[in-house]
């Protein structure tokens, strides 16, 4: 059904910029949800006749819950397996503007049992009983056509809250899937390019080839229907980050931001039938939010939204808020709600394809965020935030707050350098500290959050859970980066203990030329032979490495895991490296180097499978204060005395 229209994810996920403290609103709060003491009557599908009529329920504006009449034009009976979708149209004079909301999925109907009402006196419902949740619809068509999930299918939603432990592995392949392909699209220098290389061939093994896509488009007005993902401004979108949100999310530019609620917003409104149910994935500085309806409360406390999955990734542990509507957006493509979260009042812990549910309790954790940023012409600002613990939306949001933040009071300069600080810490204990420097600020910082965090929390031998982020951001103007124009050996011919010489023509940035000499150790015990030297910067040492000595980059667990991420992040990006190669000259078991060993030993060892083949490198580096972009060849000749 999914390809055969698209969804009303009326999680419209908002990307709010905050101006003020959520502190008080966004406290949790376990008397928000109005329970009643009797199961709200309910139709079965079997019931639905064509031509039936009643009322759906939903917000358009504040917290008030607004009734809309709909008729029912068709049942599907066997939309997928076990799964049926019942259609209507509605004739309301604000739907045939919008047409279909996103933000509406979840909006309960009720159905008469005929055209007219059961009850007249019941202004609101007209005695109607519960059918279900507004959860599709049709874009780009004349009308307002809804699908609506029947309640018999979400109410199991709520009854398997608890039946299975929280799996925070599962969505690790969609998280490393998704950064795998972001990271392959990365258009950036060429040092960003080399780390998220290395990056591909630390993640590959654990990836599908890239994240799941939305369905088949058929034509303009039958196509699955993305999320969008507003508040961010049209200048950070321009940044080009290679955002694949995932879900079918949308990122609109719409500058937009939230201060206190007005003066008419109740902020102790309730879940209730009609609501908004809110998931806040982040909040401070930056708050992304998916905002949907409330469908239903159970006797028991259990809160039924959607009437689609959010993730569909079974347990669950997000927070699930209240919230109000701003105003609706009327679009010929998608109409969206524009929604704020107001206080938390629970945890969704269930999601599943027919319904999300959550109930008043609080089993759900974020992680902290703090990203100080110092910018020419601007005073230093500090940023906080709290982020969702989740494999799949942790580091995607992480690398937003941290870009957002950059970019917050305006872009950095066009000419201009980025000193990056990155400390992380994970439950366990465990901590990780990148240092580094890039004139690719928000690149940088995509291509080393995202899978720093992805590959913390969804690698297959310890995922773990992160817990803070702390992120210092220094701007300087000026772009400290130099191109490789050639490089000659003081001396073709050496002998082992000696020093290979190498003189390095570099051109600064909008700068002249200039000779950089660079000293190079030939080991004492260097056989006779002609040897390959490369220099350059950064990028030629990880690409070298990697070609060279693969073994490096194997991965056998979350130690090795470390110590991979450190060689990749904290490599020096300023410098001029200098490489001797020495091919196929050492052994390894894994990533242990092995030392010289017996010819009929390495013989045995390497006809086992056990081991694998490395060229020696010999590496030197030269303080510079500039990135170096180039590489250049050369060949050594070393004899005997």
């Amino acid at each position: 059904m999914k390809n055969l229209s698209w969804i009303v994810y009326a999680v419209s996920l908002l990307l709010l910029q905050g101006t003020w403290s959520r502190g008080e609103l966004l406290s949790p709060r376990l008397d928000l949800v109005k329970i009643p003491s009797e199961p709200t009557p309910s139709m079965r599908v079997s019931e639905v006749r064509p031509g039936m009529r009643g009322v759906c329920l939903t917000v358009f504006s504040g917290t008030k819950i607004e009734p809309f009449e709909v008729e029912v034009i068709s049942v599907i009976e066997r939309s997928g397996p076990g799964q049926a979708v019942i259609w209507m149209h509605s004739e309301d004079p604000r739907m045939l503007v919008t047409g279909p909301v996103q933000g509406m999925s979840g909006s309960p109907v009720y159905l008469w049992d005929g055209e007219e009402p059961n009850d007249p006196d019941d202004e609101r419902l007209g005695g109607g009983r519960l059918i279900g949740a507004f959860a599709y619809g049709y874009a780009n068509t004349k009308g307002c056509l809804i699908g609506v999930q029947p309640i018999e299918q979400m109410v199991p939603v709520g009854e398997r809250i608890g039946k299975a432990p929280v799996d925070y592995a599962r969505g690790a392949r969609r998280a490393l899937d998704t950064v795998g392909s972001g990271l392959a699209s990365v258009e950036a220098d060429a040092g960003t390019e080399a780390r998220c290389a290395a990056w591909l061939s630390v993640l590959s093994p654990w990836t599908a080839g890239g994240p799941a896509r939305g369905g088949v488009v058929f034509n303009d007005s039958l196509r699955p229907m993305s999320l969008p993902v507003t508040g961010l401004s049209k200048r950070f979108l321009e940044l080009g980050l290679p955002l694949e949100v995932g879900g079918g999310l949308e990122l609109v530019a719409d500058g937009g931001s939230v201060g206190p609620p007005p003066a008419w917003i109740d902020p102790d409104a309730k879940l209730e039938p009609g609501s908004a149910f809110v998931v806040p994935l982040t909040t401070g500085d930056l708050d992304l939010a998916g905002v949907g309806t409330t469908t239903d409360v159970r006797p028991d406390g259990t809160v039924l939204a959607f009437g689609h999955s959010m993730n569909g990734e079974g347990s669950s542990a997000l927070p699930m808020a209240t919230g109000y509507v701003h105003f609706i957006v009327p679009s010929r493509g998608n109409s969206f709600k524009r929604g704020t979260p107001l206080r938390v009042a629970g945890t969704l812990l269930q999601d599943e394809t027919a319904a999300v549910a959550g109930r008043a309790v609080l089993e759900h954790t974020m992680a902290t965020m703090r990203v100080a940023v110092s910018m020419p012409g601007q005073p230093d600002r500090s940023y906080a935030y709290q982020v969702a613990r989740h494999p799949y939306y942790t580091p995607l949001l992480s690398m937003i707050c941290a870009a957002r933040s950059l970019a917050a009071e305006q872009m950095p300069p066009v000419e201009s350098t980025t000193r990056y600080a990155i400390d992380f810490s994970f439950d366990d204990g465990r901590t990780l500290a990148v240092k580094n420097t890039s004139v690719s600020g928000s690149f940088a910082l995509y291509s080393t959050m995202m899978p720093v965090i992805a590959s913390a929390m969804s690698n297959p031998y310890e995922p773990l859970r992160l817990s803070s982020v702390d992120v210092d951001l220094e701007v300087t103007e000026g772009v400290r980066t130099a191109e490789l124009l050639g490089a000659r050996l003081a001396k073709s011919t050496l002998e082992p203990g000696e020093e290979a010489v190498v003189y390095v023509e570099v051109r600064r940035y909008k700068g002249e030329a200039e000779t950089v000499r660079l000293v190079i150790p030939v080991p004492e015990g260097t056989a006779e032979g002609q040897y390959q030297l490369f220099v350059g910067g950064r990028a030629s040492h990880l690409m070298r490495i990697m070609r060279s000595q693969p073994h490096r980059m194997e991965i056998r667990g979350l130690d090795d895991l470390f110590t991979v991420i450190d060689e990749i992040e904290n490599t020096p990006a300023e410098g001029l490296y200098g490489m001797l190669i020495a091919e196929g000259g050492g052994l390894a078991v894994g990533r242990q180097s092995l030392p010289d060993l017996p010819s009929s030993v390495r013989a045995s060892i390497t006809s086992s499978g056990q081991a694998s083949v490395f060229s020696e490198v010999v590496t030197s580096r030269a303080e510079l204060d500039l990135e170096i972009f180039g590489e250049y060849p050369l060949m050594l000749t070393v004899t005997k005395p």
